[in-house]
């Protein structure tokens, strides 16, 4: 030891900044737990380390914890948010919609009956434990609806973050990564890997249920909402018809009052009942200054079910009624041309930063980017893969796919965003001559090229002649005389 120094040297004498950046570079790594969760096992194994890594561990990925509706799940969050360490992290709260359903029992009773049939004992008691497992799953899930004890836990995380943050953003999801996987899920043995308790059919989908908790939550803890997120994508699965959604706008009036941003995605081509739920919602989000709209309905160069998707979209737009609204982002959307207008139109005092990307209009691009040149005075506009579809699309009623025509192709070189008033308006302009100079041009060839099929049609024609009077001839001359 050096003869100046009367204690011996540890970490903790080394600067937070050194500190700060040895916990933030342990990243993850192919191999054992221990190397694909360095910075767990840091915060508990090393005792002076365990402060800065745990600040680091919860800014990575407590920010927005994301939960299951289950005991264990909740407990976390509400233990995460009144951690002395972790606590001033969160700042909102996600949910998981997801519940699992009535095809998790038949899946497992289906496998433990060929169990028996084949008479394997080691299959039977691994499915009898299952089966029981999600008997206490599904028993502990009642308990947590009946007398609202789920919303009961809820409350105490928002207390938590208000007293930090002053509000909390809140999120329902169903593709989320939820605090502890599915260790929550009663004595299911192996949850975290179970096959049938990773598949989609086995699960519920319950996010009118979900919002309604978190809105709930809100409003007990007076704890204001900033941001709301309602994502759910990718619906193979049926969403459960729900009661709950009157009593969530009731609940939603006092929550979303001071609203600063709504953001939704949805799969509007399976999401009829969503689309109307939350078109009674959003009228109560008076001040919302940022909306974002995903609806991932098409693949490919295809739209799929067209007609009801766009219906819809309509549905939601109608009821976004902002005196605030200044940012507004459409992405993976089929919408009528009018109805976007229509949009536009009643805020159109307020918006200030408008993007498209991945959008298809029944109608005409042309003429609505025409409209918002003249009729917006847009800082920023954002403009990707545009389309167009045939306006036989908005009658689909049957599933049918309708091809995608670009309205502006990729290989164009304008730019995809415009930034500041006049040059929003003038690159329009610009974006507008190009189209109607590349329309023209088409038009002019395809008109060149039925000037020139008919000439082609006669000289293919006069080539058969000659080539059948030639084949003739030659048949003549084989004919003995």
């Amino acid at each position: 030891m050096p003869p100046n120094m009367d204690h011996p040297p540890n970490l903790l004498s080394l600067p937070n900044e050194v500190l700060h950046e040895i916990c933030a570079q342990t990243e993850g790594s192919v191999g054992p737990e221990i190397y694909t969760d360095p910075l767990m096992f840091l915060r508990l194994t090393c005792k002076d380390l365990y402060v800065p890594a745990t600040k680091e561990f919860a800014k990575r990925f407590f920010t927005k914890p994301c939960v299951m509706v289950n005991t264990y799940s909740l407990q976390a969050l509400v233990d995460i948010c009144a951690h002395p360490i972790m606590g001033p992290y969160p700042r909102g709260i996600l949910l998981d919609a997801r519940r699992l359903g009535i095809d998790a029992y038949r899946e497992i009773n289906g496998n433990l009956e060929d169990s028996i049939t084949n008479g394997d004992i080691k299959s039977m008691k691994k499915h009898r434990n299952e089966l029981q497992g999600l008997l206490e799953v599904f028993e502990e899930d009642a308990i947590l609806d009946d007398g609202d004890l789920a919303i009961d836990l809820l409350t105490k995380a928002p207390k938590c973050i208000k007293a930090y943050h002053g509000a909390a953003s809140l999120a329902v999801d169903t593709l989320c990564s939820t605090i502890g996987e599915g260790k929550g899920l009663g004595k299911l043995p192996n949850d975290r890997i179970t096959t049938w308790c990773r598949q989609d059919d086995n699960w519920d989908i319950r996010p009118m249920s979900a919002l309604r908790m978190l809105v709930e939550a809100a409003k007990r803890s007076e704890c204001p909402v900033n941001e709301f997120e309602f994502g759910v994508a990718e619906l193979e699965q049926v969403i459960k018809s729900e009661l709950s959604t009157n009593l969530a706008v009731v609940t939603a009036s006092d929550a979303f009052a001071g609203l600063k941003s709504f953001d939704i995605e949805i799969e509007s081509a399976h999401a009829a009942k969503i689309s109307e739920d939350l078109a009674k919602i959003l009228p109560l989000a008076k001040s919302i200054s940022g909306f974002k709209l995903d609806a991932t309905t098409w693949v490919g160069d295809e739209m799929f079910q067209a007609g009801l998707s766009s219906q819809q979209i309509a549905n939601i737009l109608d009821s976004v009624n902002s005196d605030t609204l200044r940012l507004v982002k459409f992405r993976n959307l089929v919408c009528e041309q009018e109805e976007l207008r229509r949009f536009l139109d009643r805020h159109n005092s307020t918006i200030k930063e408008l993007s498209f990307t991945s959008v298809v209009v029944l109608g005409s691009w042309d003429e609505l980017l025409e409209w918002i040149g003249a009729n917006l005075r847009v800082e920023k506009l954002e403009l990707k893969a545009l389309g167009t579809m045939d306006e036989d699309a908005s009658n689909d009623e049957n599933g049918g796919d309708f091809p995608v025509k670009w309205a502006y192709p990729v290989k164009w070189a304008y730019p995809e965003v415009l930034q500041g008033e006049e040059q929003v308006r003038l690159g329009l302009m610009e974006i507008l001559e190009q189209k109607r100079s590349a329309d023209d041009k088409r038009l002019h060839d395809e008109e060149e090229g039925e000037t020139e099929e008919p000439e082609e049609v006669e000289e293919i024609e006069e080539t058969e002649e000659i080539e059948e009077v030639e084949e003739i001839e030659e048949v003549e001359d084989e004919i003995p005389v």
